[in-house]
């Protein structure tokens, strides 16, 4: 006579099964997930505020600055591991940051807004613009020179150190990144797909066809020659001619919005996006690939000093490090 297998072992096997092809087809069905089972290579830091921060800007491994909403401006002396609130805030958003040195750093956002410290940010002063319109992007080259770029196409230049800003051009749409190489060679890029460059220091400007006619939102270069963009629907694209052609970098491994890339060199390349999209390159932005991290929140800024080190920002004060490139391990 056979004998027969009891009942509770039977289902005890078939619970068992199932559990764990679920826990496979999670761990390997999501293509942003990445196959990966081990460690973030992200860690998530206490910024001490629940306020959205836009954007980071560091001057080296270990001196940076990042702002957001409410006006908020928070320093950091140790890579990103600890933060302190050095501007407590105003109604207006601050969208774009620059570090020049560890003295001077100038943020920009909503109304035209721009604010401004000398000596670390123990104390801020007031710039005044020249628009009202939201500015998206301000960068300096050196103490004196220095761009910014917004809403309904307003690109303003300074040079001497924003005490004064003249309004350079008019574009026809919004623009929503801005990076200069050195103080002639300049891009932009906004909605519908536009990028403008210059090669006088911001005088003349003229389009660059993106290929594209999604909003883009992030721009960096390395030198006059090569650089990234990156915008809606996961968009990256990648220029070697210094923004005069681009061309699909890869296969994208998201199709959340991206907000922000950073470049120190062509061997990292990162950006950062929706629902805690961050994608990577370390070929020349041949492929690139997913990051794991926890956050599932937006994540606005990044910011990377050299191939290892690096800062990301975003929703509800969101604020992570990685010493290893955020490579997973």
């Amino acid at each position: 006579m056979k004998k027969q297998i009891p009942l509770y072992i039977v289902i005890f096997t078939f619970l068992t099964a199932v559990f764990y092809s679920c826990e496979i087809k999670d761990k390997t069905t999501s293509p942003e997930n990445n196959g990966s089972t081990g460690k973030s290579g992200w860690t998530i830091q206490s910024s001490g505020i629940i306020n959205t921060l836009f954007c980071v800007s560091f001057v080296n491994a270990n001196y940076g600055m990042a702002a957001g909403e409410n006006g908020k401006v928070l320093r950091t002396t140790n890579g990103g591991i600890n933060w302190t609130v050095v501007h407590a805030g105003f109604s207006y958003w601050l969208k774009s940051i620059k570090c020049i040195d560890e003295n001077i750093t100038v943020a920009a956002g909503s109304n035209g807004t721009i604010i401004k410290t000398t000596d670390g940010g123990s104390t801020w002063f007031d710039q005044l613009s020249g628009t009202t319109n939201q500015i998206n992007g301000i960068t300096f080259v050196g103490p004196d020179v220095g761009y910014l770029a917004g809403y309904a196409g307003s690109v303003f230049m300074t040079t001497n150190g924003g005490v004064n800003w003249y309004n350079e051009i008019q574009v026809q749409t919004s623009i929503h990144g801005l990076y200069f190489v050195d103080y002639v060679y300049g891009l932009l890029c906004g909605s519908g797909g536009l990028i403008y460059r210059t090669w006088d220091g911001g005088y003349n400007w003229v389009t660059a066809p993106s290929g594209t006619g999604v909003d883009l939102n992030g721009i960096a270069f390395i030198n006059a020659n090569t650089g990234v963009v990156v915008g809606n629907a996961g968009t990256i694209k990648m220029s070697i001619d210094g923004g005069q052609g681009w061309y699909n970098a890869g296969t994208s491994p998201t199709t959340n919005t991206l907000f922000s890339v950073s470049m120190p060199n062509i061997n990292r390349i990162t950006a950062v996006g929706g629902s805690g999209s961050i994608v990577s390159s370390t070929d020349w932005g041949g492929t690139w690939h997913y990051q794991y991290t926890d956050f599932k929140g937006i994540l606005y800024g990044v910011c990377f000093t050299d191939a290892n080190n690096g800062v990301a920002v975003g929703e509800s004060g969101l604020i992570m490090t990685t010493t290893n490139g955020g490579e997973n391990w």
